[in-house]
């Protein structure tokens, strides 16, 4: 089954980059900003400016995406490679890119861990996630 896309919780503020030639994440993706254009991260990113909030090339205007920045005090919905529990709080994870193309919480990786558990959801199997500071691409 499918996992849900990373969405924002606390602390939204959004922002409209151009879109990356080539660039093709879906939903929910980590995203990286070259040169003003905003692109998918690659495996174990130690930096990320945000999440997407819609498919590349979903917009009316196709060459531009929305993303979710990750800033001091926002946080972040998302699913991992397995439930979360109590225990998860204040730990540091990994992020990965599933099977379908869903960034997850990798909570095997131990080494690159920008995912922060700032709390979960039992209910919905969701871990809330910050980005740690040493991990934002971007300046407030």
């Amino acid at each position: 089954m499918a996992k849900t896309a990373a969405f924002p919780n606390k602390g939204r503020r959004v922002k409209e980059y151009a879109l990356a030639e080539g660039a093709a994440f879906l939903m929910g993706a980590a995203v990286v900003v070259a040169a003003g254009e905003a692109d998918e991260a690659g495996a174990d990113p130690a930096a990320i400016a945000g999440f997407a909030l819609h498919d590349a090339g979903a917009m009316p205007h196709v060459d531009r995406v929305l993303i979710a920045k990750a800033e001091d005090g926002s946080t972040f919905f998302m699913e991992g490679d397995r439930a979360p529990t109590q225990a998860d709080i204040g730990e540091s994870y990994g992020l990965i890119k599933d099977a379908d193309g869903i960034w997850i919480v990798d909570t095997t990786e131990d080494t690159v861990t920008p995912a922060f558990i700032e709390d979960v959801d039992l209910t919905r199997g969701l871990f809330e996630v910050s980005i740690p500071a040493e991990y934002r691409q971007l300046a407030p």
